[in-house]
């Protein structure tokens, strides 16, 4: 009977302790998944989207050259419009890329939407810039995506961003506009 107890008492000793190893080991692999996933989101894409609208005119522009029209800018004067649209950058990231949503409605061939995404710094008494342009393909109601990539280039850290763009004046076919930007930190 004394064996049997004993049989018994170790048994639940053993039970007892494959419970709390099993308890630790999904706390470690808790741990380990809880880790990696906020690894992973420091590491994600910061992604920020603007309307057109934020955009600003670089030059002394009459306003009623342009119209800010539902989040967007058109262009509704007989020149170009050049506008610079802000980026707001988070300070540990660098913008690798921009998407500029436009439309193109100016009906001549070599009057498209041109836009570059820009980034300046001063050092000293010298102002460093680095630019990536892109520019909008023939006349259409259809919404075209520009793509400005910085690519492999990363700017000097502290670096400003911004996108400018140049809109065609208006036609008979319509005002040219920028809808929104989108811009990509990594």
């Amino acid at each position: 009977m004394k064996e049997q107890f004993k049989n018994k008492r170790s048994n639940a000793v053993f039970g007892y302790l494959r419970t709390i190893r099993l308890s630790r080991i999904f706390t470690i692999i808790m741990g380990v998944l809880v880790i990696t996933m906020c690894t992973s989101l420091a590491q994600a894409d910061n992604d920020k989207t603007y309307p057109g609208s934020m955009c600003q005119a670089r030059f002394y522009q009459d306003p009623d050259e342009f119209h800010t029209w539902y989040g967007s800018i058109m262009n509704v004067g007989d020149d170009y419009l050049d506008v610079n649209c802000p980026v707001v950058r988070d300070e540990s990231g660098n913008v690798s890329h921009a998407n500029v949503t436009v439309r193109d409605l100016n009906g001549n061939n070599y009057q498209d939407v041109y836009c570059y995404l820009a980034a300046t710094k001063r050092i000293g008494d010298r102002v460093y810039s680095w630019s990536r342009s892109w520019n909008s393909t023939g006349s259409s109601a259809e919404i075209q995506n520009l793509v400005l990539y910085f690519g492999n280039f990363s700017p000097y850290g502290g670096a400003s961003h911004f996108i400018s763009c140049r809109i065609p004046p208006r036609s008979n076919r319509g005002n040219s506009e920028i809808l929104s930007y989108h811009v990509i930190e990594r």
